[in-house]
């Protein structure tokens, strides 16, 4: 048993591969028991109040964070094997694009609620809320070009280029 464990498959044990798969495993569950107890409590919970930024909340933490958790448990697992430098660069990279995306379609989704729920409040709100799609689009593009910025200089890069302009 222990040669089988021994054995080398792209550059690793098989037992450190086990424990790999084992996190990634681990993780699934635990997120999944996250989602179900949970975010069903805090469902329940958002129904008996009056807000909506309860329920947003919710719905950034199903749509977000919970794939994010997943993509975070297969990138940790993914750390304990040795890879080449290239292997394990692209593996970072492509870790940091999804972290990004996933941060900014958060930020994207607050602003524009804010917004949405600051001019509810409003008089003539439904007019208003054609008005401010329009800036809600220009701040996300803004939202967007400094996340980019903000990868692209987490991977290496000198930016102050691209910010001095």
């Amino acid at each position: 048993m222990e040669e089988l464990l021994d054995t080398v498959f792209l550059g690793n044990t098989l037992l450190q591969w086990a424990i790999a798969v084992g996190i990634i495993f681990g993780a699934i569950i635990i997120i999944k028991i996250l989602k179900v107890v949970i975010i069903k409590r805090l469902k329940k919970w958002a129904l008996s109040t009056k807000t909506s930024w309860d329920n947003f909340i919710i719905e950034i933490v199903e749509k977000s964070v919970i794939p994010l958790l997943y993509i975070s448990s297969f990138y940790f697992a993914l750390l304990t094997l040795e890879f080449s430098e290239t292997v394990t660069k692209v593996i970072h990279v492509a870790y940091m694009f999804s972290f990004t995306f996933f941060v900014l379609k958060i930020i994207s989704a607050a602003f524009k609620k804010f917004v949405y729920s600051f001019i509810s409040r409003e008089e003539n709100s439904e007019m208003k809320e054609k008005q401010a799609a329009g800036l809600i689009i220009i701040v996300n593009i803004i939202i967007w070009i400094c996340g980019i910025i903000f990868l692209i200089d987490n991977m290496g890069y000198d930016v102050t280029t691209l910010i001095a302009g």
